[in-house]
């Protein structure tokens, strides 16, 4: 939490995805909520249109040949690739065409809803039901297109690392999320520093492009709302709080004092 001119900023670490037997927030976040009278996650969920963020896929998402991704992994790698396209049921022709950050997508949302966790259920979409039954105000700090555009932009030695990095993810078990997830309901950072930002440790380009920039640009965002009338709930995903280039560390670093939120 950090204290404005007359007002509060509330920052919190979030979990995209959470189980139906396990999707209660957190009581800390629920106190937090309550007290705030407006809303700010990475992108603002009651404006997102589905039906455009498919069709940035389809524009940008593609090889121009139909065997794009096959050339650039090679015959070894595109052959490990058939077991987690047949596991997500995903025809090798349409895979073939995509680009690596695509295809990453693509399987991520598979495998995660075949681990039984559920987008709906997952804080950002809990916490935007909340404050639409509410009418508080809601808005983002970047939009989907922004988002994707950033995988994007990778060049495809990024993508690619990219798609080794979420193939990595997907071998975790359900006891691995399970240590996560309790890791972060019960606020122990170094745990999650741990889990969630070593699969970086050795592509420091990746981190620089998909988190860390965007860390940076958010901390004027969130300073602008200090000072104002109302008090914010900013939540972000919890991989960008953690660490020496968190939004928390270069909010400290703009020599802003947080201090931990207890819920009484």
């Amino acid at each position: 939490m950090i204290r404005g001119n007359g007002n509060r900023v509330y920052i919190a670490g979030s979990m995209h995805l959470l189980r139906a037997g396990d999707a209660a927030l957190p009581i800390v976040l629920q106190r937090a909520y309550q007290d705030a009278e407006a809303l700010v996650m990475e992108i603002d969920l009651d404006d997102v249109d589905p039906a455009a963020a498919a069709r940035f896929v389809l524009d940008h998402g593609r090889y121009p040949r139909p065997d794009g991704l096959r050339r650039a992994l090679g015959e070894a790698r595109w052959t490990g690739l058939q077991p987690w396209l047949a596991r997500a049921g995903f025809p090798a022709e349409a895979a073939g065409g995509l680009e690596p950050w695509a295809l990453a997508l693509v399987l991520s949302a598979s495998e995660m809803t075949r681990a039984g966790l559920e987008p709906g259920l997952g804080v950002e979409e809990q916490l935007k039901a909340l404050a639409e039954a509410d009418g508080k105000q809601i808005t983002g700090l970047e939009t989907p297109e922004f988002q994707l555009g950033l995988f994007d932009a990778l060049g495809e030695a990024e993508q690619l690392k990219f798609l080794d990095l979420t193939l990595d993810d997907l071998e975790r078990t359900p006891a691995d999320f399970d240590r996560i997830s309790a890791a972060w309901r019960t606020a122990d950072t170094a745990a999650l520093h741990d889990m969630l930002l070593e699969g970086y440790s050795g592509l420091p380009e990746l981190y620089e492009a998909v988190v860390y920039r965007r860390n940076a640009n958010w901390v004027p965002r969130v300073r602008a709302l200090l000072g104002r009338p109302d008090d914010y709930l900013v939540v972000v995903g919890a991989l960008h709080i953690v660490g020496e280039r968190g939004l928390v560390a270069l909010l400290q670093d703009e020599g802003l004092r947080i201090e931990p939120f207890r819920a009484h």
